[in-house]
């Protein structure tokens, strides 16, 4: 027993010695150098980085800000003295922003709004993660890298039952109704008119800005002209689908998500999932992000350690779990994807697919002519977006 004690006494000599002569005695014969040894390290830069958010839709961008707030407050713990700003901007609002002379920088932005910053912005490394389709729409800016896809989403058909069977369709027949050339001629069959004093048209398909994209252009069906979104902007397009004067709206996850929580709160619908055609590519809407180049170095660093945060594992499992959408990268432990997630990877990792090209400003206005037969719309339409299909193919512009 005592020589136990004392083997554990020479062992706590020893450990107490080796501790003072690492770190104890270079402060006791250098105080300089014992203050170094407390101090936080020195951040490169310090400030407020300012991060603009553009979108069209409030309610989806406020999930996507939580996302990004998360990476924020790593950031910002990480380096004393150093402070992030989120602004919310609309395109327009954004335009007017640069118009008066202001910059962010960092930027995040969905596909199909208009970037005059791409050639002021920093060039960037794609994270090893990333999944295939993320890394298939990376691909599309080739050598100068200037933004990260970092989230996204892509086609859905939400479906109103009881708006189809007032027309006469029960769920079945709709889905098969949606193939081919049958497409159009189900829309039209869909839409009808409601009251007979004052009716109201309910019409068989909605959406708005890019949510019709698939169908403009490419060898597609043709939409039915009487379609409801030829002007619309997201928001309003599922404003009307949840008035119930859209029998299906051509939306996303984040319409699912937008219905979901309506219906926690008691006041949802009865609405159901469709697949898109299978001959129609699925619309990739993506979420982008870059950082700005300032001409100081420390400032630069500091930006794109931000962007590359939001590939971290904290991010990407909220996106997943939080905001109904799809996390930039491979799909492996701790995030979750639910069916209706899970259903479209699988149709953007192995099936036809188009996205906005990045920094390109998509006018929704040719969307609905391309969509319903106008050739030089499709045309017109069809320099700012990219098709590509599961396989080892390149995007291209169709």
């Amino acid at each position: 027993m005592a020589r136990r004690v004392i083997t554990w006494l020479a062992v706590l000599v020893t450990v107490v010695t080796v501790w003072v002569s690492i770190f104890r005695m270079p402060w006791i014969l250098d105080p300089e150098t014992a203050r170094s040894f407390l101090a936080e390290p020195e951040p490169p830069w310090q400030g407020v980085l300012q991060l603009w958010h553009i979108h069209d839709w409030p309610v989806a961008a406020s999930s996507r800000n939580s996302c990004l707030q998360t990476a924020i407050t790593r950031l910002e713990k990480a380096y004393p003295g150093v402070f992030v700003e989120i602004t919310d901007y609309t395109p327009d609002t954004f335009m007017a922003a640069l118009a008066a002379g202001r910059q962010p920088d960092i930027l995040c932005f969905p596909g199909g709004v208009e970037i005059p910053l791409a050639d002021k912005m920093q060039t960037l490394e794609p994270p090893e993660t990333l999944s295939i389709p993320f890394a298939k729409a990376a691909s599309v800016l080739e050598e100068n890298l200037w933004a990260l896809p970092w989230m996204g989403t892509g086609s859905l058909l939400l479906l109103n039952p009881a708006l189809a069977e007032e027309a006469g369709w029960e769920t079945e027949a709709v889905q098969a109704g949606l193939a081919g050339e049958a497409f159009a001629e189900t829309m039209m069959q869909l839409t009808h008119q409601r009251g007979k004093k004052n009716p109201t048209t309910i019409y068989g398909l909605g959406g708005g800005s890019g949510s019709l994209l698939p169908f403009a252009g490419g060898s597609g069906s043709l939409l039915p002209g009487s379609v409801d979104g030829e002007t619309l902007g997201y928001r309003q397009a599922w404003d009307r689908f949840f008035a119930q004067e859209t029998v299906i709206l051509a939306g996303t996850l984040w319409d699912c998500a937008a219905m979901q929580r309506k219906e926690e709160a008691g006041r949802g619908f009865r609405w159901e999932v469709l697949d898109m055609p299978e001959e129609l590519p699925a619309h990739f809407m993506v979420q982008w992000v870059g950082a700005m180049e300032s001409g100081d170095e420390g400032k630069d660093q500091l930006a794109r350690e931000l962007v590359y945060a939001l590939f971290g594992d904290a991010v990407q499992k909220k996106i997943a779990s939080d905001t109904g959408c799809l996390p930039g990268v491979e799909i492996g432990e701790g995030i979750v994807l639910s069916a209706m997630q899970q259903r479209l990877y699988d149709r953007l990792q192995h099936g036809a697919v188009r996205m906005l090209r990045p920094g390109c400003a998509l006018d929704i206005e040719e969307i609905l002519p391309a969509a319903t037969g106008d050739a030089g719309a499709a045309l017109r339409l069809g320099q700012v977006f990219v098709d590509w299909t599961g396989d080892e193919s390149p995007p291209t512009t169709p």
